[in-house]
């Protein structure tokens, strides 16, 4: 009761004891007001209750809110009056129930408890009073209202979620630290078991544990604002709607929470930090859209910055108690006034108004102009369950182009690595060369072997010779390439998975129906050209598609022809040509992209052993 008191005190700018004056009168309204309607029927569902309310209000309590002042000092002057109370010093004092003849203009500092101008009621001057005095000069204004008035309603009402936009280059850089810190990749269950706690303990101490913490805190204080409207309305993006479990939207950030919801990811708990950011971003743009070039036209900026590229003078970045309150408080003009006392004297009141149009005026210069409209590019930590390759590869070539290797030296090295063992052993190191080329980058014609032994210290990465000789970081693709299409043949001779991250949609069987016909088609192709080719269109091309809820470009692709996919996709990297894939009488068209697993399969098989029946 006493905290609903406080919140109704500041809602309408009266002293608390007004406040409870104000609730005796409604409830008196309640019991003198007759009516013949059922007003306790028709709760079944949310709109009913709502125009239970609506009713509710406007027959009880909109007829004593109106003209409320007047209300109160009569209500005020009637207890005042009462014999009961009226003899009450402190009554007397504070309704200045008896005329006071002092003859001083100063308060007497040492006997302020006697003092009636120390017992009257007066507004703080915060920013929720200056948004509901403008709401309520707004209201009563008619006419067309100015374009910088309206600005500055709005953007008063949006003010306690526009105050977390100064925090955004935190939260970025703090996503920009732990990404950094996993090579961009980290294992789901260490995300999921390591706690923030944890995490900060094995942190030297300095001032770099203690950004840590400051960045921390900054991003626990931005969700504790903004997550009820996450969880309520979800935070729109390219494709749709991005949703947050409310119970994820629940959970607290201390120091027991795993580290998985500072951890950009668009699954698990890292939506929690991708979809803060993106309600930031989304914020500020809808802000500028809606109420800032909607009248400022030529304030619409060109270009569009992305996260990466942010600073602090791109954002609507300021303090509510530093920057915004000096403002209000500059726009703040007293005037005094004249008032009756119970006693029949008068009394001096210092009036406060606020000067709108220059409070406006130093907002839109100060906060709102020249800020720009942010892009979506958001950087994410891939957990290494969810890491296709083909992605993998995209970043290495923005970071170092790559070429192919010869066949001549393709076919060297893999007559060096006979033995299973040696090829896995040899993947794994190019795998993790890979990751860490993705972050820091290298010089194209630096060899592979070097960067292993020099920057990782592996002793023994490459087991071919061959490889250690020829290959730079220009080859690490196509000697992946080279190294997994062998593996992954083993693996299938040895009746293991060969596509880990191949999606179930995609190891669709043959009919018997269909293996004779496959078996022909093989005949008119080169099989270990065709095999290598069908490796790298699965493991780079339709491995990635398992993602294909989350890309709003992709298109489903399980049951288009293989023929027409592969040859596409062979033809988009200028790959060597394979004869009759798209012809009308190739490869058959009742083989589609959801059976290329078990095709590569049959196809081994009838490579290693042509006489062997399907």
């Amino acid at each position: 009761m006493q905290v609903d008191i406080q919140t109704l005190s500041r809602t309408i700018h009266k002293s608390p004891e007004d406040c409870v004056l104000m609730m005796h009168m409604i409830i008196q309204n309640i019991l003198l007001t007759e009516t013949s309607a059922d007003r306790s029927s028709g709760w079944g569902n949310k709109q009913s209750r709502q125009t239970w309310e609506a009713e509710f209000a406007r027959v009880f309590i909109t007829p004593i809110v109106s003209g409320l002042e007047n209300k109160l000092n009569n209500a005020n002057q009637y207890m005042a009056k009462d014999e009961r109370l009226g003899n009450n010093p402190l009554i007397k004092l504070v309704y200045e129930t008896e005329r006071v003849e002092t003859g001083r203009d100063v308060l007497q500092v040492d006997k302020l408890a006697e003092e009636p101008e120390v017992w009257r009621f007066r507004s703080r001057i915060t920013i929720n009073n200056v948004t509901q005095e403008l709401s309520e000069f707004m209201t009563s204004r008619r006419g067309q209202k100015p374009h910088q008035l309206l600005i500055l309603q709005a953007f008063l009402q949006k003010e306690h979620s526009l105050r977390m936009l100064r925090h955004l280059p935190s939260i970025l850089k703090l996503q920009r630290l732990l990404s950094q810190g996993h090579q961009r990749r980290v294992n789901k269950n260490e995300a999921m078991s390591i706690t923030i706690k944890e995490m900060l303990e094995k942190m030297v101490e300095g001032p770099e544990k203690m950004e840590m913490q400051t960045l921390i805190k900054c991003f626990k204080e931005v969700w504790y604002t903004v997550r009820e409207e996450i969880a309520a309305k979800g935070v729109k993006v390219a494709n749709g709607i991005l949703r947050v479990p409310k119970e994820q939207c629940r959970m607290q950030i201390e120091g027991s929470t795993p580290l998985s919801i500072l951890l950009p990811n668009s699954r698990g708990h890292g939506v929690c930090s991708l979809a803060l950011v993106r309600h930031l971003i989304n914020l500020q743009n809808d802000f500028l859209e809606e109420h800032y070039w909607k009248y400022r036209k030529n304030a619409i900026p060109e270009d569009v910055v992305q996260p990466k590229d942010l600073i602090v003078s791109h954002l609507i970045s300021y303090h509510p108690e530093h920057d915004l309150m000096p403002l209000i408080l500059a726009s703040c003009n007293y005037s005094y006034k004249i008032s009756p006392t119970s006693a029949g004297s008068t009394r001096q009141e210092s009036e406060l108004q606020y000067d709108y149009n220059a409070l406006g005026k130093q907002i839109e210069e100060r906060f709102l102009k020249g800020k720009v409209r942010l892009g979506g590019q958001l950087d994410t930590i891939t957990f290494r369950e969810d890491t296709t390759h083909a992605r993998l590869f995209r970043d290495l070539e923005e970071k170092i182009p790559q070429e192919p290797l010869s066949h001549q030296v393709k076919h060297q090295i893999v007559s060096e690595l006979r033995d299973f063992q040696d090829i896995s052993d040899s993947l794994v190191a190019l795998d993790l060369s890979a990751e860490f080329l993705v972050t820091v980058g290298g010089e194209p014609g630096s060899k592979i072997a070097e960067f292993m032994q020099n920057t990782l210290s592996l002793e023994t990465g490459l087991k071919s010779a061959k490889a250690r000789q020829h290959c730079s970081l220009s080859h690490v693709k196509s000697l992946w390439l080279v190294l997994a299409y062998e593996q992954a043949k083993h693996s299938t001779k040895r009746k293991q998975d060969s596509f880990h991250t191949l999606d179930n949609r995609y190891r669709e069987k043959l009919s018997p129906e269909q293996v004779v016909p496959l078996k022909e088609a093989l005949k008119h192709l080169n099989t270990e050209t065709f095999l290598c080719e069908l490796f790298e269109f699965i493991v780079l091309y339709v491995c990635d598609k398992r993602e294909v809820a989350m890309d709003e470009d992709a298109v489903e692709i399980a049951d288009d022809r293989l023929g027409h996919q592969l040859y596409s996709y062979i033809d988009s990297k200028d790959g060597p040509e394979i004869p009759s894939l798209v012809q009308e009488d190739g490869f058959p068209e009742n083989f589609q992209v959801k059976h290329c697993d078990h095709i590569w399969k049959e196809t081994l098989k009838m490579m290693t052993n042509p006489e062997s029946q399907f």
